[in-house]
């Protein structure tokens, strides 16, 4: 995946430019950069429904850093597909944080097996996610 990728997927999405991004009303370019630079060291999956990324550096426990589901698949089909690729990927227990912004994405995590508000700040909210044991 690279920037070109993320900017196609948010060309898709013109709710999460103007509405849910962090820096929503700053234009796509914006948004795709200041995306990128967060994301752009983590280890980076792009499926054809969307993207995760993982952040493994400094942290005890992995992170999902980003995430997208076009909408187009935005169903709960694929939005379980989405969180089995991740969880494939990720140890038993991880973390993920979202800008308070992002109501939508914050809904989203919050329905999720295994997810856990475990802090809210000013101006993000924190989850822990525990996967069950197979």
């Amino acid at each position: 995946m690279n920037k070109q990728d993320l900017f196609e997927l948010y060309l898709t999405d013109p709710q999460l430019i103007n509405k849910w991004h962090i820096r929503a009303g700053e234009g796509i370019e914006t948004c795709v950069s200041d995306t990128w630079d967060i994301i752009k060291d983590h280890e980076l999956y792009l499926y054809d429904f969307g993207y995760f990324s993982i952040d493994r550096d400094g942290d005890i426990v992995p992170r999902l850093g980003g995430f997208f589901i076009k909408p187009e698949y935005r169903n709960d089909e694929n939005k379980q597909l989405l969180y089995m690729e991740i969880c494939s990927k990720m140890p038993g227990v991880f973390l993920s944080g979202l800008h308070n912004k992002n109501t939508r994405g914050i809904k989203f995590l919050s329905k999720l097996p295994g997810s856990e508000i475990v802090t809210i700040t000013d101006n993000y909210t924190y989850f822990c996610f525990r996967q069950e044991k197979k």
